[in-house]
């Protein structure tokens, strides 16, 4: 399976493996093209801590409680 990345997807990535993170796409991203659809959303977790991610210049929402979906353009 090949999936295009939108360019500030992959520059994100980029930063993040630069920084010794891993960003992993998850959700949509990978769903829709499993099943023959364009992928309608960008959504990507990483295993750097919030404060970590923000500094490498992601928009970060922590939460506790139920898993919580946010959208925002």
């Amino acid at each position: 399976m090949n999936i295009s990345l939108p360019a500030p997807l992959v520059r994100l990535g980029e930063a993040f493996r630069a920084g010794g993170f891993s960003l992993y796409a998850v959700g949509g991203l990978v769903r829709n093209p499993l099943l023959g659809l364009p992928a309608s959303d960008w959504d990507v977790c990483t295993d750097a801590l919030p404060e970590e991610a923000a500094a490498l210049g992601a928009q970060v929402f922590a939460v506790q409680g139920p898993p919580l979906e946010v959208a925002a353009n």
